[in-house]
């Protein structure tokens, strides 16, 4: 899926929202929150994403959704992948239900550690 021409340039302390489509999003600065509402926000890449101080908002995501777990990793519907230095975040629409599979989400790019996620 090629990219959006949307670029956005995230100082510190901000939230940003892709929105539908894919998008190049950049965080220059720690301390910023990017926001998921819906599947149709698929797939964004994130660049410079700091595991410690930026952070993924996936409350509306998962409302849209239908899930009010508590747990969306144990119960399938939240995965991470990494690939060639570049971290994927992966939802499964309906959790360990039979009708979907994981999908990308967004991919973080010059990231390396999935801990602190």
């Amino acid at each position: 899926m090629a990219l959006n021409t949307v670029c956005l340039w995230v100082d510190g302390d901000h939230v940003r929202e892709g929105g539908a489509g894919g998008d190049m999003l950049l965080s220059e600065e720690s301390n910023d929150t990017f926001v998921y509402q819906s599947l149709s926000d698929e797939v964004d890449s994130i660049r410079s994403f700091d595991a410690i101080a930026d952070k993924l908002e996936l409350r509306d995501l998962f409302n849209s959704l239908s899930y009010n777990g508590k747990t969306p990793v144990a119960e399938r519907y939240l995965q991470f992948s990494v690939n060639s230095g570049t971290t994927f975040i992966q939802i499964n629409a309906d959790g360990a239900g039979s009708n979907s599979r994981f999908a990308n989400l967004t991919q973080l790019m010059i990231f390396a550690d999935t801990a602190n996620l």
